[in-house]
């Protein structure tokens, strides 16, 4: 936002004679409606403010102590240390190549070279490299036997009152929402089945699935709207190879590799699915179920290809 001169003036003022005035900073923050930053950022030029009608403050021209050879080095660091302290990376390249650099630096170098700040998935995946190429090898036939089109099926769970992480306050104040007792926070699971085109089924439940419920969730939901005989892919879970399984369900089945998800595209379905849930703070079962559907309108053939897309891609990585 771009202040007049007279504006910052009157900011100047305010805080020059806030000894008079009896106050404090962040009463005068509260006033002028401006970050702390700011303020002291016009304090120290107040010369120029005052002398220059223009406001055309002359500002230092900086040059970057960053060669190739440290980009490089920031690059390579922050590819091997994905959580990476930033202190700890301005000591070593202090000590590495007798420089003195800001965290701003940086963060120019990394968003320079596409690297950004996300949250962490983690690999669970016990297989080397070989064993998992074998696997890969194994489902890529599989799929390929059907076009890679399969129905993609899985399980997850959901809280009521879980809450989104992010929300809006003052400069100066915390975020804070009123909390629920988690004794209150009710578990649910939802069973949903996809294709390419659409949204198969769905089942929601209080609790759990077991294997008698994802049955009837398999025979009711999925296979009874399977008009093009379209095989099924699962995860490995227990309730998934269970004896009690009608036959047609394990005719049906294609099992992922165990412990790698990614590879189903009903995951980044439902990562989609909860955080619109999230969003808007769900705290019954029937406003759950109101939500689910709303969503499940939203979803578009397009959306759910490129789940499909996505996830097989990374068979061939």
């Amino acid at each position: 936002m771009t202040y007049s001169n007279d504006y910052k003036k009157n900011a100047i003022r305010l805080y020059n004679n806030r000894q008079t005035h009896n106050f404090i900073i962040d009463k005068i923050l509260t006033i002028v409606n401006i970050s702390r930053s700011t303020l002291y950022t016009w304090v120290s030029n107040q010369n120029e403010i005052f002398t220059n009608p223009k406001n055309k403050i002359k500002k230092r021209k900086k040059y970057s102590q960053i060669t190739d050879e440290c980009s490089q080095y920031i690059i390579n660091y922050v590819d091997e240390y994905k959580q990476f302290k930033i202190k700890k990376l301005i000591k070593k390249i202090n000590k590495q190549f007798n420089i003195s650099i800001s965290k701003h630096t940086i963060y120019n170098v990394l968003k320079k070279n596409k690297i950004t700040n996300k949250k962490i998935k983690e690999n669970h995946c016990p297989y080397n490299d070989t064993l998992l190429k074998e696997k890969k090898h194994i489902l890529n036939k599989q799929l390929n036997e059907i076009e890679y089109n399969p129905i993609s099926i899985d399980e997850s769970g959901f809280y009521l009152y879980t809450n989104n992480n992010y929300g809006w306050s003052k400069i100066g104040t915390k975020c804070i929402i009123p909390g629920k007792n988690k004794m209150y926070m009710k578990k649910y699971s939802i069973a949903f089945a996809i294709s390419r085109k659409k949204v198969i089924g769905y089942t929601l439940k209080s609790g759990a699935f077991n294997a008698k419920s994802f049955n009837k969730f398999m025979m009711s939901k999925v296979l009874n709207n399977n008009p093009h005989n379209q095989k099924c892919i699962l995860d490995n879970a227990k309730i998934h190879h269970a004896i009690l399984l009608n036959k047609k369900i394990k005719d049906k089945a294609i099992y992922n590799i165990p412990y790698c998800s990614q590879y189903n595209p009903i995951e980044m379905f439902f990562n989609t699915m909860k955080q619109y849930l999230n969003s808007v703070y769900i705290k019954s079962e029937s406003s759950l179920r109101y939500h689910i559907n709303l969503f499940i309108k939203k979803v578009n053939s397009i959306e759910l290809n490129n789940y499909f897309n996505k996830a097989f891609s990374f068979l061939n990585n």
